[in-house]
Order: C-alpha cells, then sequence, then structure tokens
C-alpha cells in the first residue's frame, strides 16, 4: 500500500516530487512512509491502544516470546482483533443482553403473526429434516 501511495505522490506532481537518482523515482518515499508508520505504532503500543497491544512480543510471557509466523494473515474484511468489553461491561451482561433481546424479538414474532417463533420453527425443521439429511448425504458422498 504504501508503495502505491508513494507512485502515486511521485506521478500527480509531474517530476517534481520524483527522486532523482533513485531507480524508481519513490524508493526514498516509500521508506519513509515505512518508518513514520512504524513509529507511529510504537507510539500507539506506549499508550496502551489495545489493536498494536494484541501481537507485541513484550507483552507475552518469556516462554511464548515467538514471532507469530504461523498464524493465518487475516483476508480483507476478515478480523482477527476482538476489542475489550465496554466500559461496565462482562460476559455475563453480555449474555443477559442477548437473551433480552432475544426474547423482544420472539414477543414481537408473536404480537405480529400470532405464531410462537420457538414452536413453529421446530416444526418447519422437523417436517423438512428427510430432506435436508439426504441433501447433505448426498453432499457427503460427492466430496468422497
Amino acid at each position: 500500500m504504501a508503495c502505491k501511495i508513494c507512485k502515486s505522490l511521485s506521478a500527480t506532481r509531474g517530476n517534481l516530487l520524483k527522486e532523482p537518482g533513485s531507480f524508481s523515482g519513490y524508493y526514498g518515499w516509500q521508506q519513509s512512509i515505512k518508518y513514520k508508520m512504524a513509529n507511529y505504532r510504537t507510539k500507539l503500543r506506549g499508550y496502551g491502544v489495545p489493536e498494536v497491544m494484541c501481537n507485541a512480543l513484550t507483552r507475552k510471557r518469556p516462554a511464548e516470546q515467538k514471532s507469530a509466523k504461523s498464524v493465518k494473515k487475516p483476508r480483507k474484511a476478515e478480523l482477527n482483533y476482538f476489542p475489550p468489553y465496554p466500559a461496565g461491561e462482562d460476559e455475563e451482561s453480555q449474555e443477559q443482553e442477548r437473551i433480552q433481546l432475544l426474547s423482544e424479538i420472539q414477543d414481537e414474532f408473536q404480537r405480529i403473526t400470532m405464531v410462537q417463533l420457538d414452536s413453529k420453527f421446530m416444526s418447519k425443521l422437523d417436517e423438512h429434516s428427510p430432506r435436508l439429511l439426504k441433501l447433505f448425504h448426498s453432499k457427503e458422498a460427492a466430496w468422497a
């Protein structure tokens, strides 16, 4: 990404930002951005920002201070970082909120349709389960 930025910087203003003597014309810009970003991440780590602290070697125990070479890098739009709970919240309070929202959804579904959501879902699942099992077995046979 830094390479694309530097390339566009050197191309936008004609030859004004192009570095003479550089093999690409923007290598110095690329190195400058690389070190500025590293310094910025170091400052963020010093402030305790959790997004950059999660992979810091200094935060690990001495036995675990190895670089994460075998860790799969995330693809575009994938996320490997789980932020901390909001202030005053924990896993139990989040679970209670989830259960409360689920009950509100079920109540609203019943109010609108006059049908219990759980019983309707289970009855339809029972109705379609033979065909679903047949489909899963056929897919399994195709993979084998």
